[in-house]
């Protein structure tokens, strides 16, 4: 999107928004380094092509945080097709087409767990086999798709349990089918991560214009404050507990405690400025 000499373009700037936010095999077993933008390289272009550049880089930072994750979650081995699902045993709703891969043997958490008590094993361990975790398929010793897992836990809960992988992308789900038909050795690697928490954010910055903020954060010069910025701080001094929405141009109510509004206060009229907050918050 940006070239060598970080000349901005509408065309490349379009190609943010056809982006997938999910991950893509190529992007995972590609060794060649990202193209990002460090800090610097905004101030080697024109100040109106600020925001959008920045925009575009924190959609790749965010996006190749995602993509970096390493396996180290549940692996599981000897798998072969059982079938391709459109619905869930759980709940007879219609879910995204997924596989269906039958363990050839038992998986050896339930070792010891009568199979009366599979289900509520599965229902007290929420963490193996996550629902929406991020897993790889590996067919004959080669990486062949990474998907989903949609646990589904009448199906795991079978003497030969069953796992459901979504795997992103139509040309992706045929490709595997094809190589799930008569393969030596299948095996299923769960990546120890959240990546569907990374999607809301990564797409919200596909719909995202212009940044928030970006009169202060990207349009400055070093010889005036903005007026806008003159706005912020003068109802903060004046009215700390007022509405600043519509000085923000936010369509909902902003306001702030004590704490909150010292703390941005100090952030607004300081060079530097520590905010610390309770941990979770």
């Amino acid at each position: 999107m940006i070239q060598g000499d970080f000349i901005y373009s509408l065309t490349t700037f379009l190609a943010l928004f056809k982006l997938k936010s999910s991950v893509a095999l190529e992007e995972i077993i590609c060794v060649k380094p990202p193209h990002l933008l460090t800090a610097l390289a905004l101030t080697d272009v024109s100040k109106d092509e600020r925001p959008a550049i920045a925009l575009d880089n924190q959609f790749r930072l965010l996006r190749e945080d995602m993509v970096s994750v390493k396996a180290g979650g549940v692996e599981i081995e000897a798998l072969r097709l059982h079938g391709v699902s459109g619905a869930s045993s759980d709940t007879g709703r219609r879910t995204p087409w997924a596989l269906q891969l039958e363990c050839v043997r038992d998986l050896p958490f339930f070792a010891g767990t009568k199979a009366e008590d599979r289900r509520k094993f599965l229902q007290e361990n929420k963490r193996i086999i996550r629902h929406q975790s991020f897993a790889c398929i590996i067919i004959d010793n080669q990486v062949a798709a990474f998907g989903e897992i949609n646990r589904d836990e009448e199906l795991l809960a079978r003497e030969l349990p069953v796992v459901i992988l979504q795997i992103n992308g139509e040309a992706n789900t045929i490709d595997t089918l094809y190589k799930l038909m008569d393969p030596t050795a299948v095996k299923l690697i769960q990546v120890d991560t959240a990546v569907f928490a990374y999607e809301p954010v990564i797409k919200a910055l596909q719909r995202m214009q212009y940044p928030a903020l970006a009169p202060e954060l990207f349009l400055w010069d070093n010889d005036a404050l903005l007026e806008h910025a003159r706005d912020i701080l003068e109802l903060l001094r004046t009215q700390p507990t007022a509405d600043i929405g519509p000085v923000l141009g936010l369509s909902r109510r902003t306001a702030f405690d004590r704490a909150q509004h010292d703390s941005l206060l100090a952030a607004l009229t300081q060079r530097i400025s520590l905010i610390q907050g309770p941990p979770g918050k």
